[in-house]
């Protein structure tokens, strides 16, 4: 956007409690409007609504704005702040806040009409019937020609959703599936881990008796081999007596 054009308006001394006082109400004017028109061509030039080809063209012949300072937009910020205090105070709206000048706003406007013929802004309790008439057609065609842009958005908001979420409703399924996958797998790991704890315990409750039954055994082997050793020496020394006899 253009930047902003200076106010050549004398600023309020910091000890102002009203509106800053200007030169003349005729000399102010006619800086407003010349301000304006410096705005207006240069805007219609740098932004033509018609003509694409010749916009650039158009651009390069816009009206340069003088060129207004940080500074100076701050200072004049200020300035405008310390006047919107002083008139708020002087009309009595001190304690005023934005929804109440909204709400007056709005009252405002709907005491005045927009004359169809001229197309100019003018009280309702001094229009004509007919005026009242076709301002009212005039407002409802606007109102349709809302609804219906906002129809439109709202179709295409609805698509574009409608494409989000049968993504998101196609990959979430996706996930799904994998997690009933990833469920049943760990469902029977568990399976397994409890069989396997359940093999250990058992184990080790049967370790000891095994030990005992082991060491029973092996004493039972030990005593049948010193008996079968008594036998053993008992043949072999009947063997030699026979032998010794027979020679």
């Amino acid at each position: 956007p253009p930047p902003p054009v200076r106010r050549k308006t004398p600023p309020p001394p910091a000890d102002s409690t009203g509106p800053a006082p200007v030169p003349g109400e005729t000399e102010a004017e006619a800086m407003i409007a010349a301000e304006l028109g410096l705005i207006l061509e240069h805007d219609a030039a740098k932004y033509p609504a018609a003509y694409p080809k010749a916009q650039k063209r158009a651009r390069d012949l816009a009206v340069a704005l003088p060129r207004v300072e940080v500074e100076d937009m701050v200072t004049a910020a200020a300035v405008i702040e310390r006047e919107c205090v002083a008139v708020k105070a002087a009309m009595g709206h001190a304690d005023a806040d934005d929804e109440d000048y909204a709400m007056a706003a709005v009252a405002v406007r709907a005491d005045w009409i927009i004359q169809a013929s001229t197309g100019k802004a003018i009280p309702k309790r001094s229009a004509a019937p007919a005026d009242r008439v076709a301002a009212a057609s005039a407002e409802h065609e606007r109102l349709l020609a809302a609804m219906e842009m906002d129809a439109k958005r709202a179709s295409k908001l609805e698509q574009r959703v409608g494409l989000l979420t049968a993504g998101l409703q196609k990959r979430a399924g996706e996930l799904s599936a994998k997690l009933g996958e990833v469920c049943a797998q760990l469902a029977t790991k568990e399976e397994e881990r409890a069989s396997y704890e359940n093999l250990y315990e058992q184990e080790q409750a049967a370790a000891p008796r095994r030990i005992e039954s082991l060491m029973e055994l092996a004493a039972a082997a030990v005593a049948r081999e010193a008996a079968l050793q008594v036998v053993y020496a008992d043949r072999s020394a009947e063997l030699q007596g026979l032998t010794a006899t027979a020679v």
